[in-house]
């Protein structure tokens, strides 16, 4: 190009070019911008489905969790009555003017006081002892069979004999003795052996 003023000749940048540069450096960019937004996405959508993924884990892991181990719960805690050491206390009445018998009493009160059944969700738990006390355990799963047994003395009194038939070798048999009625120890029992066999997947099998 000349200038007129000074006759000296110019050579400027070709125009076209440096658009056509332009043009495909904004076009690079904005396939450049896509890509990034479309990595951003997938990297988003990949942290949320692991998100979610992990969520749905901790959920599973906590259900089986309360399934196979539940909070153990106290469904029925008590005594026997003193009902039953009626005709000791009547016997260490009349000889009563011996002392001695006195101290008999006496300690067949703290011996039936401190006997204490615990039913659990779980298990059944009988501690015995004045003064060092011993703890036997039977889980609800091995009770086979539950027979109630009410003499007439005891209907006349209100209590009852519950006794269990187990499949544990070192305890056979387990005798709860005189037991309020209105407690209905025999039903509570049932329900429990029902449910925790259910939950442990046991079923009882006879083998002749």
């Amino acid at each position: 190009m000349c200038n007129r003023n000074f006759g000296e000749f110019i050579a400027y940048p070709n125009i076209g070019n440096r658009r056509a540069t332009g043009y495909r450096t904004k076009v690079l960019s904005r396939q450049s911008r896509r890509a990034n937004v479309y990595e951003v996405g997938i990297a988003s959508t990949q942290w949320l489905s692991g998100l979610l993924l992990l969520g749905l884990v901790a959920k599973e892991l906590a259900m089986t969790e309360t399934s196979s181990g539940m909070a153990e719960e106290i469904v029925w805690r008590g005594t026997s009555s003193q009902w039953k050491n009626f005709g000791v206390y009547l016997l260490c009445g009349l000889f009563c003017w011996l002392i001695v018998p006195i101290f008999l009493a006496l300690a067949r009160y703290l011996q039936t006081k401190c006997k204490i059944f615990e039913l659990t969700t779980q298990r059944l738990k009988i501690t015995s002892g004045v003064f060092t006390k011993h703890t036997d355990t039977l889980e609800l799963y091995r009770v086979k069979d539950i027979e109630t047994r009410q003499p007439f003395l005891s209907r006349l009194v209100g209590i009852e004999n519950v006794q269990l038939n187990t499949s544990d070798t070192s305890s056979p048999f387990v005798l709860i003795d005189a037991v309020p009625s209105s407690v209905g120890l025999a039903d509570k029992l049932r329900n429990q052996v029902e449910i925790i066999r259910q939950q442990k997947r046991v079923r009882e099998i006879d083998i002749e």
